[in-house]
């Protein structure tokens, strides 16, 4: 009996003792590198300082960059294979005209298309011109912008007055073709008088083409020369240097670079030690 009621009762489980794992000495731990931190602090602290300074010195002493802008809208010329391949060229690549600007005026004038803005329109350009001053940003602005459009303009004029007298010459030999078929049609028709006279005809359909994809390209709507969209306004303010964002990188890089000296230094001492004891 005594026997059959120690086999009835349940077991009890054998509790099992945790044997603690040792850490590896290569095995990172937060708790000792928060006390490096603490045992550095004014290491840190004087680090911090020392980036915060010279970055407080820079901020205020840093001569001002001012910056004003403007907008033109590039002129087309209407380029015409045939009326049925109508294709409108700038007068000037906006690429072309940064890099004309920027040889000429180097880091003074940039030139910012506007196409993600205006329905991916390149021929709209902000031009930005700097200066230490905000009078010399603006005059600087205003005879960029205006050296730009005179320049545009003259070469726009010369392809005006190219075309014009392409067409007064299409005119004048259409006309002396009409001419010349009627004088034709008053004499008795003959094999080579018929040949020369469809000849004739050809030769003016080609040429009336011609003056009708001239005086296409010549319509105000479809060439028109570079113009001001928005004057250089007077800057209100410095674009540069911006204060309040170097002291936070400054403090900021500094705390950084304070951290890594105190890990740095924690780490020799701890080899010092080390050597000593050996």
């Amino acid at each position: 009996m005594g026997e059959k009621r120690v086999k009835d009762q349940p077991q009890q489980p054998v509790p099992v003792m945790m044997v603690p794992q040792p850490l590896d000495e290569d095995e990172i731990n937060l708790l000792d590198l928060w006390r490096v931190l603490v045992r550095e602090k004014f290491l840190i602290a004087a680090t911090a300082l020392v980036c915060l300074g010279v970055g407080a010195i820079y901020a205020f002493t840093a001569r001002p960059v001012y910056e004003s802008r403007a907008v033109i809208h590039i002129g087309q010329i209407n380029r015409i294979a045939s009326p049925e391949e109508m294709t409108e060229n700038q007068i000037e690549d906006p690429d072309t005209l940064t890099q004309r600007l920027s040889l000429k005026w180097g880091n003074t004038v940039r030139v910012n298309p506007l196409g993600k803005r205006l329905q991916e329109n390149k021929s709209f350009i902000e031009i930005m011109a700097a200066g230490t001053t905000p009078q010399s940003a603006f005059d600087l602005a205003g005879k960029v912008v205006a050296q730009v459009i005179s320049e545009h303009r003259q070469l726009f004029d010369a392809t005006l007055k190219v075309w014009q007298e392409q067409l007064a010459q299409m005119k004048r030999a259409l006309g002396s073709m009409e001419d010349t078929r009627k004088s034709l049609g008053n004499e008795s028709p003959t094999v080579d008088l018929l040949l020369g006279r469809s000849n004739l005809d050809y030769q003016m359909t080609l040429l009336a083409e011609k003056k009708g994809v001239l005086e296409l390209k010549l319509q105000p709507g479809r060439s028109y020369p570079t113009r001001l969209i928005r004057k250089p306004v007077m800057p209100q303010r410095a674009t540069s240097p911006r204060k309040g964002r170097i002291l936070i990188l400054s403090l900021v890089l500094g705390l950084f670079l304070g951290m890594l000296a105190a890990f740095g230094h924690d780490f020799f001492r701890q080899m010092r030690s080390k050597s000593i004891e050996a």
